[in-house]
Parts: structure tokens; C-alpha cells; sequence
């Protein structure tokens, strides 16, 4: 502790006055991570003055001014390389973590999220679209979105639900048609019909002929099974 208390004491004492100046930002070097400034006493203009502590960092936090704004740019007085301290109006802010691991982008076009090589999303006034290798989700004020690969896509509104565009209609309701088939089957199944008593005409030379009774055709055998949901039914598809 003594130590630390002693490096303190002797930076405090060695002479060098530190200055700052306010400025406005003339040019702005996004990759380079400086910008070029005129002071407002109108002395000369600072160029490559640091945005953040090592300026040939690709990590860290780093605030990019307004082209036009003040900025309050600090130095040592011995002539060393400033560094903005304060900022006005930003145009964006960039956070990368651990040599592009991680990295954060806002702007005024929106959030930007990275991760790694396959993973980002994107937040603006228009929506959340978030990504993962194939999969992406859209979030829209009025629909969102869910898509894997080029061949499987749904889409959830208030109207409902819409898989893989919506061409083959809406999806079966599978009691009901269930029932339904069942009820006809059970009509086919039992179906008898009659021919009734008196004359039936016949074509050829044959004169018209008639029968004494009823006829009754008796119903269709063997007979038809009834089906089940799981005769027709993709399970691995609900609603």
C-alpha cells in the first residue's frame, strides 16, 4: 500500500501541468479511433487527438462525436498526444469485449449486437431481428417473424398463424373431420335401397315386365372401417 501511495505522491509532484481545451470536432476517423478538433481560443488545430486511452486498441469503449460539436479535449503540457475527455452531441457508440467476441454498435440507425461469427441482432424503430447460424427471428409491430433455413418460415399476426407462405389454405381441423368422415362411412356402411312394386320398363325386344314385391338391395359388404386422427394427422405440427 505504501507503495502505490508513493507512485501517487511523486506523479502529483513531478512538474507536468495538465490542460484541457474546448473544441469542436472537425473530422471524425471511425477507424483510426481520433479526431481532428479547432479549439475555441483559435489556436492551432489538434489533429489525431485520441478517442480512447491506447489509441492503436481494436477494443474497448469508444464515444464518436458529432462532426460540429464541442469536445473537451485534455493533454500534458510536456507536448503530449491528447485525449477527448468529455463529448457533446455523439454520432455513435462502440463497445467491443474481448477482441471482437463481443460488439455493440448504436447509432442513430439503431442497436447492433454481435457475437462471435454467427450471432447478432439488430434493434431499430421498425423492429428486433435477432440471428443464429440459419435461424432468424423478425419482431414487427404487426407480425413476427420466425425463419430456419430457406424452407421452414411461420409467421404470427392477430389474424393467425402462416406456415411456409400460406399456399396449401388453412390447416384441418382434425376432430371434425374425423367425425365427419365417420358419419358418411356410416351411411355408405348401412346404405340399402329399394325398387318398388309395379311396372319396370326395360329397352329391347323384352315387353315391360314388372315385379310382384319390393326389391330391397341389401347394404354394401364388406363393410367400410371406420378412421381414426392418427390415419391422417402430422403430429409433429399442432395448432
Amino acid at each position: 500500500m505504501s507503495n502505490i501511495k508513493e507512485a501517487i505522491r511523486r506523479l502529483a509532484q513531478d512538474g507536468r501541468q495538465t490542460v484541457s481545451l474546448v473544441c469542436t470536432v472537425d473530422a471524425v476517423d471511425k477507424t483510426a479511433r481520433t479526431v481532428n478538433c479547432t479549439p475555441l481560443n483559435e489556436s492551432a488545430p489538434l489533429l489525431g487527438v485520441n478517442l480512447q486511452a491506447n489509441q492503436g486498441s481494436k477494443f474497448g469503449i469508444v464515444t464518436f462525436p458529432k462532426v460540429g460539436s464541442y469536445v473537451v479535449v485534455g493533454f500534458v503540457a510536456d507536448g503530449s498526444a491528447g485525449v477527448v475527455l468529455l463529448t457533446d452531441e455523439i454520432e455513435s457508440v462502440e463497445v467491443v469485449i474481448s477482441e471482437n467476441t463481443a460488439r455493440i454498435l448504436a447509432d442513430k440507425e439503431g442497436v447492433r449486437v454481435l457475437m462471435g461469427d454467427d450471432a447478432n441482432a439488430k434493434i431499430t424503430d421498425k423492429g428486433v431481428v435477432v440471428s443464429k447460424g440459419s435461424a432468424t427471428v423478425t419482431v414487427k409491430n404487426d407480425c413476427v417473424t420466425v425463419e430456419k433455413g430457406d424452407n421452414a418460415k411461420a409467421e404470427f399476426t392477430d389474424n393467425g398463424v402462416i406456415f411456409n407462405g400460406g399456399n396449401f389454405g388453412g390447416m384441418v381441423k382434425v376432430e371434425a373431420l374425423t367425425a365427419k368422415l365417420n358419419e358418411l362411412i356410416t351411411a355408405f356402411n348401412g346404405h340399402t335401397h329399394t325398387l318398388p312394386l309395379g311396372t319396370v320398363t326395360v329397352a329391347g325386344s323384352a315387353t315391360s315386365q314388372a315385379n310382384p314385391a319390393p326389391i330391397t338391395v341389401p347394404a354394401i359388404m364388406p363393410k367400410h372401417a371406420s378412421v381414426s386422427r392418427a390415419d391422417y394427422e402430422n403430429d409433429k405440427v399442432k395448432h
